[in-house]
């Protein structure tokens, strides 16, 4: 008998601090009701408010020592929503470890992509990843 979504979910066994935080270098789209501090967000080309990011393309409010969250008590609202090893997770995970050993190991020349980049305003709202 296949296991349901959530049981499935849960076999994994993934922690956030065990993940390396890769939620924290999707382009995180904020609500009108986010309350971040002014240092800590920009505008997207597209024009929308969104998280910044650090020059090596961490969320501006992630500790690069600690690897967690400075603003964890007033986070994002989507970042509240993202399930830790959720099914949107365990995707952001999937296509940065691809990046990573692309980056790894040069291949021949592809074609490129114009899919736009992953955005963590999609996620379906869940239980929040603990810090």
């Amino acid at each position: 008998m296949p296991l349901s979504a959530p049981l499935a979910a849960a076999t994994h066994h993934t922690s956030c601090q065990r993940c390396a935080a890769v939620c924290c270098r999707l382009t995180v789209v904020l609500m009108p009701e986010d309350r971040i501090p002014a240092h800590l967000t920009t505008t997207s080309p597209e024009g929308l408010p969104v998280m910044a990011r650090q020059a090596d393309g961490w969320c501006a409010a992630l500790d690069p020592r600690r690897m967690n969250c400075t603003i964890y008590a007033q986070r994002p609202d989507t970042c509240r929503r993202f399930v830790m090893d959720g099914a949107y997770c365990r995707a952001a995970r999937k296509d940065y470890q691809q990046q990573q050993s692309t980056v790894a190991a040069p291949t021949p020349a592809r074609e490129v992509s114009d899919e736009p980049h992953r955005t963590a305003s999609t996620v379906v709202p869940a239980q929040p990843c603990r810090q």
